[in-house]
């Protein structure tokens, strides 16, 4: 056999280093002889056992975020259906010793979940009449980002098959199907609400029961007398007048999928159209923005990210919205681009949320009065004095002096259990302090709005 020449490799500290040819040949052919030796694929390979005509073949499918639960829980699911489970084992990774077999251990809603996290199923198929054999392995890089591969031979296995059987059931039968969720996939804890807990008018509660809950209910009429199936309605008004609530009141509403999103989960380029991809996977959906003034990009004057054109595009782009609503929020609506607000098919209404007018403040504060574990001297009179000393006051505002003035009537009745009411004195008391803080805060908040009209000339105002 001939011998193999030395390599030489120059190097700028240790000078030429010598490898020897032979000895460098040895290792080469070792590892081309034995590269398909990994002791996790020599398992998968022994346990399909392709025939001489036939070659093993795997699809990979990656998970980046919490969705990798409810993906996890219908690949199981419709895997349970076709094969049935032979055994389970694990490698610490690819061409890794054996470990144990790793799950997640996870809840949502009301299901407690066991998905695979690091391991490999070995299935064969529940048709007696079928030799046919796959294997699924997982193996993370994270605890969201895994790695899926199918292990098959594609004589036997129809994977095209099998993969829209997985997102069929994803779609139509999975966790988040008519579930309630945020951006990051954590299911919704929100108390379920109804109109009595808001006031916002009974010709606005009209319009988004419309636009919005009626809608939902009846979009097959629409489908069938080609209109348009999906929605948007923007709710606009100063913080504190009762959009989150009404936001609360709608999902507890509509019997759909919810997807509640803020700005905490808009971190990467491409959030949003995943968002509206899912969106339209389990629609029909009611999709929530809260605050869109805060999601970054909603103006073009953002030039350093692409939110806005993303944003559009998946409002009314190539892909339509069918079955897909979106309800969104905004305190500063002078900040928003006029192509995302003034173009039907993107928001095809803008509601806005006033301050409360005298006849509602009474009734706010009714219903907080109503609600103290003590009694009130002369309800309705106080309520009429302080709504009227109270223009311009926010439903919060309203809530925070109900709250303060039954602090100072424990405050100046020795915090007792009972045996005392709540009289003007005590609301007289809390309303001098709140009309000060309002002051104060009113003064930066016009401060802020000027800056932004000024700074944003040119552009919609609300």
């Amino acid at each position: 056999m001939t011998e193999s020449p030395d390599l030489i490799v120059s190097t700028p500290v240790m000078g030429d280093i010598t490898i020897d040819g032979d000895q460098l040949r040895r290792v080469f052919r070792h590892v081309t002889e034995n590269e398909n030796l990994d002791p996790m694929f020599q398992q998968i390979h022994d346990w399909i056992e392709p025939r001489s005509d036939q070659h093993l073949e795997s699809k990979q499918r990656n998970f980046s975020d919490r969705s990798y639960l409810m993906w996890a829980h219908s690949l199981v699911c419709v895997l349970e259906d076709h094969y049935v489970l032979d055994t389970v084992e694990s490698y610490s990774g690819h061409g890794g010793a054996r470990s144990t077999p790793v799950y997640l251990h996870e809840s949502f809603g009301s299901h407690d979940l066991r998905v695979p996290h690091r391991l490999i199923m070995f299935l064969r198929s529940r048709d007696e009449d079928s030799d046919e054999r796959i294997a699924v392995s997982f193996y993370p890089y994270d605890k969201w980002d895994v790695e899926v591969r199918f292990h098959y031979c594609h004589q036997c296995t129809d994977f095209n098959r099998l993969w829209t059987e997985i997102e069929h059931h994803f779609d139509r039968h999975g966790l988040l199907k008519n579930a309630r969720f945020d951006g990051g996939f954590n299911e919704l804890r929100i108390v379920d609400s109804d109109w009595d807990t808001v006031v916002i008018g009974e010709g606005k509660r009209n319009l988004i029961n419309r636009n919005i809950v009626g809608f939902l209910e009846n979009l097959d009429r629409f489908k069938g007398n080609s209109l348009r199936t999906s929605r948007g309605v923007l709710l606009v008004g100063p913080p504190g007048t009762g959009k989150t609530l009404t936001c609360r009141v709608v999902i507890s509403q509509v019997n759909c999928t919810v997807i509640y999103v803020t700005r905490d989960h808009i971190t990467r380029v491409g959030a949003i159209d995943d968002i509206y991809q899912l969106a339209r996977r389990l629609s029909p959906t009611l999709v929530v923005f809260e605050d869109i003034d805060t999601l970054g990009g909603a103006d073009r004057m953002d030039y350093d990210t692409p939110s806005l054109g993303e944003f559009l595009n998946c409002l009314s782009g190539v892909e339509t919205n069918d079955g897909v609503v979106t309800l969104a929020t905004t305190n500063y609506p002078q900040k928003l681009d006029w192509a995302l607000t003034d173009r039907p098919g993107r928001f095809d209404m803008r509601l806005d949320i006033d301050y409360p007018d005298q006849d509602q403040r009474i009734e706010i504060l009714s219903r907080y009065l109503d609600s103290l574990p003590v009694s009130v001297v002369k309800p309705a009179e106080i309520c009429t004095r302080i709504a009227k000393r109270t223009e311009g006051y926010t439903g919060a505002y309203l809530q925070e002096l109900v709250q303060s003035s039954y602090m100072a009537g424990l405050e100046n009745h020795d915090y007792r259990d009972g045996g005392w009411k709540l009289r003007w004195s005590d609301f007289d008391e809390s309303l001098t302090v709140v009309e000060r803080m309002r002051s104060s805060t009113g003064r930066v908040i016009e401060q802020r709005i000027a800056k932004d009209s000024s700074s944003e000339s040119g552009y919609f105002h609300g």
